[in-house]
């Protein structure tokens, strides 16, 4: 996986995690945060995570390391961790969370399921003229 361990303080390097694996995980700083994905445009939830986890994980020069990450760092490595053992945020949200978020998933596959891209029917949307009547 690759992340940016700093994504509002401008220009650094990402980090990159070959086969990530997270070996320990706060269960005393849990902290419940809005998730979405670039998977499925426009659907979001409270997810709760660890606040601090460690990871050990291959470098790009072959060498094993191990992390030690919290807060938004820990976060991030987690959700993609998830993507990489087949989980997706949606996993981890209470059944009404995935009820709220039934007819927006509904909506998302028809989209798909149609050849359309997601993403060009959000731009759409947002760049919509509203809609006027005459008195």
């Amino acid at each position: 996986i690759v992340v940016d361990p700093e994504p509002d303080e401008g220009a650094h390097q990402p980090m990159y995690l070959v086969n990530p694996e997270i070996i320990d995980v706060s269960d005393d700083d849990e902290w419940i945060e809005e998730e979405g994905c670039l998977s499925l445009p426009e659907i979001h939830g409270d997810v709760p995570r660890a606040g601090k986890i460690t990871v050990v994980y291959t470098d790009l020069d072959g060498n094993e390391q191990t992390l030690d990450a919290d807060g938004w760092l820990a976060r991030v490595i987690q959700h993609e961790v998830d993507h990489l053992n087949g989980v997706l945020f949606l996993d981890h949200l209470s059944p009404f969370q995935r009820r709220r978020l039934k007819n927006p998933l509904k909506r998302l596959q028809k989209i798909v399921e149609s050849g359309g891209d997601p993403k060009a029917e959000q731009n759409a949307k947002k760049n919509r003229k509203p809609r006027t009547t005459k008195a």
